[in-house]
C-alpha cells in the first residue's frame, strides 16, 4: 500500500521539540527541590538580609542542628498528624 503512512514514525523536528519540551518540564520538577535543599543549607541571617538565592552569600547547618535537637519533638508531631 503505497498511500499510507506509518503514524508511529515522529519526524526530526518534531522529536527534537519533545525533547526540549520535557527536559524544561523535568527542570521544572527538579529546580525547585534542588532550590529547597540549597535554602535548607543558607544561614537565616543571609535569607533574611539577601533573601533567597540559589547561590547563598553564607552557607549553615542550623537548620538541620535544630532538626536533630528537636528530633523527639518533630517525630511526635509528625505520629500525632497521622
Amino acid at each position: 500500500m503505497k498511500g499510507n503512512k506509518d503514524f508511529t514514525k515522529v519526524s526530526r523536528i518534531s522529536n527534537i521539540l519533545l525533547h526540549c519540551m520535557f527536559i524544561l518540564l523535568a527542570l521544572l520538577m527538579i529546580l525547585p527541590v534542588v532550590f529547597v535543599v540549597i535554602i535548607s543549607f543558607t544561614s537565616q541571617e543571609s535569607i533574611t538580609k539577601y533573601g533567597y538565592s540559589f547561590f547563598p552569600k553564607a552557607w549553615s547547618l542550623e537548620a538541620y542542628k535544630y532538626v536533630f535537637d528537636n528530633a523527639r519533638t518533630i517525630f511526635s508531631a509528625f505520629g500525632i498528624s497521622h
